[in-house]
């Protein structure tokens, strides 16, 4: 497929859904109103006290830990995932460049 198929067939509506990613990206890492720092920030560092509570003082929070650990495993997740959503269709325009490169490198060792 050449590059101005490539770009013909690209849906531009894609890239308002990758703003929608950004801006869902921004509300989980964004700081709060009075310029707290975001809830993954805070829910880190309560991951991490926990953390040393139970594996170096022996302390019997393992629930509390593992239940957090889960809910910063989602969010990251949620996060990878838009990130992800957001470099595919980004992606679909860089490659439509590389594969027109490709094109015409293959045309001069040919020709």
């Amino acid at each position: 497929m050449d590059r101005q198929q490539t770009l013909d067939e690209f849906e531009t509506t894609e890239l308002l859904g990758a703003v929608d990613d950004v801006d869902n990206i921004r509300g989980m890492l964004a700081d709060g109103e009075h310029l707290e720092p975001p809830k993954l920030r805070e829910d880190l560092m309560k991951l991490h006290g926990l953390a040393m509570r139970v594996c170096n003082e022996g302390t019997d929070e393992r629930s509390e830990l593992f239940e957090l650990a889960i809910e910063v495993e989602d969010e990251v997740e949620d996060i990878r995932d838009a990130a992800n959503r957001i470099l595919d269709v980004v992606r679909q325009l860089t490659e439509a460049d590389f594969e027109e490169e490709e094109e015409d490198l293959d045309e001069e060792i040919i020709g």
